[in-house]
């Protein structure tokens, strides 16, 4: 995985010519607060910490959260179980990290409990459907998927929009589909 997250950013580099692209990694504090809070955060998420405390690397709907955005987020979501949705586990869960987000309020989230699917998946939180779409095995794999793209240009960078999709999300769909066999899949 780190090798692959290190492809992302010497790419992202090249493409934005920028050396600071990333914040570098999370403290030793941080990842303490992160493994507190979900007790099986997987390998691959701890790694992606200690390369890189979030970053908007070359995803172009995702901007990847650092620690702190993280728990907060985190912190607001698990809130509203208990007031908005009257503790609807459907809604949200609080095994989930939501490790990416968008403008919308919607979160790119690894799965600590393997809600239909296994532990460590990467699943998209859409905060206004009920549906979810597990869209990776892990976070490894993402990353791995993320690399490949933003190298063979599926994933374009320029300064007046930074980073955009090469087609559309079924485009995405089908390149994700041809690099992780299963995947991306509603549950």
């Amino acid at each position: 995985m780190r090798e692959d997250l290190e492809r992302v950013i010497d790419v992202v580099k090249a493409l934005t010519g920028s050396a600071d692209c990333t914040p570098g990694p999370v403290s030793r504090e941080g990842l303490e607060r992160l493994q507190a809070k979900y007790v099986n955060v997987p390998d691959d998420v701890i790694d992606f910490y200690r390369v890189t405390n979030g970053a908007q690397l070359s995803d172009p709907w995702w901007e990847f959260e650092p620690v702190d955005r993280v728990l907060a987020n985190a912190a607001t979501l698990d809130a509203m179980i208990a007031t908005d949705f009257a503790g609807s586990q459907e809604w949200w869960s609080l095994a989930w990290i939501p490790v990416g987000s968008d403008v919308s309020g919607n979160a790119l989230c690894v799965d600590t409990a393997a809600s239909g699917g296994v532990r460590g998946q990467v699943m998209i939180f859409m905060h206004d459907e009920a549906a979810r779409r597990i869209v990776a095995p892990s976070l490894g794999a993402y990353i791995k998927c993320l690399a490949i793209a933003t190298e063979t240009g599926l994933i374009r960078y320029t300064p007046e929009d930074g980073f955009w999709l090469e087609g559309n999300q079924m485009r995405w769909d089908a390149f994700l589909s041809s690099q992780l066999q299963g995947y991306p899949r509603q549950v």
